[in-house]
């Protein structure tokens, strides 16, 4: 159940992170199609374009802050939607589109393809912040069953680090191969595996973990995830560890060498999952 709005939701600087980095997102779209008109249409000078490209920002950014400080409705739901997601995918398609176009549109592709590879990063962080304000609505903090910090078992661990390594290595000889073949779409397809393997070099890594009724919360420093019960088909235990299963993704492992009270922890997810 999400918890109701405050008066202070509403406030153009309750949420100022987010409302910073929506406002941002949406100027990085917005900015290259002015620019070019700016140039095509009014044919501005440098000066010209540059002052554009600033106002447009301000003001977009500015709007967009606004607009989302009133729409804290919109954003929990976006939070619990895996569409979420779409933010950080949509933008690679603009700016392989400015890249493809960048013989009839000059200055504003070069602008749309940058852009377009900012705003995915920004899409990756806004998708994150909209989860954690869900999880934020959602989870009651007077309904804690469980809380403590475990990671992976160490051999576990270690078995992860070692293929996580693999990847690497194999992406880091694929960029140097598109280095020395000239090949743009091997180093940037190797980049992209790159980042890959070293977030699945965190994998495993202590973290702090509560249980609800709404389900596993992981919390990291900067966000907060939350997997519902419904997305687990059941637990293990075994000598070394709790392993709760989902289908189709990666299990949540906890060490039993981490856990104070194991059997605090066993009768939440007897309860839960059995």
């Amino acid at each position: 159940m999400v918890k109701p709005a405050t008066a202070a939701d509403g406030r153009w600087d309750a949420d100022p992170l987010l409302g910073l980095v929506a406002g941002c997102y949406v100027a990085a779209a917005v900015a290259p199609p002015v620019v070019f008109a700016g140039d095509a249409g009014l044919s501005l000078a440098a000066g010209g374009l540059y002052g554009l490209l600033l106002g447009t920002v301000l003001a977009v950014t500015a709007v967009v802050w606004v607009a989302v400080a009133r729409a804290r409705s919109l954003v929990v739901r976006l939070g619990r939607s895996r569409a979420r997601w779409l933010l950080a995918v949509a933008p690679v398609g603009y700016a392989l589109g400015g890249f493809a176009l960048l013989g009839q549109t000059g200055i504003a592709g070069v602008l749309a393809f940058f852009a377009g590879l900012g705003a995915a990063l920004l899409g990756i962080a806004l998708a994150a912040m909209a989860h954690t304000r869900y999880v934020a609505a959602t989870v009651d903090e007077a309904s804690v069953e469980w809380d403590g910090r475990t990671g992976w078992p160490e051999r576990a661990r270690r078995r992860w680090r070692r293929g996580a390594w693999v990847v690497i290595g194999v992406t880091a000889v694929g960029f140097a191969v598109g280095v020395l073949t000239d090949r743009w779409w091997l180093r940037v397809a190797a980049q992209a595996l790159f980042a890959g393997g070293v977030g699945f070099a965190q994998t495993g890594q202590e973290r702090r973990y509560v249980c609800t009724e709404a389900g596993v919360e992981q919390r990291l420093p900067v966000a907060r995830r939350l997997f519902g019960w419904a997305t687990f088909d059941g637990y293990t235990r075994t000598d070394e560890a709790f392993v709760l299963h989902r289908p189709w993704r990666t299990d949540l492992r906890f060490a039993v060498a981490d856990i104070d009270d194991p059997e605090v922890l066993a009768d939440v997810l007897r309860r839960h999952l059995d």
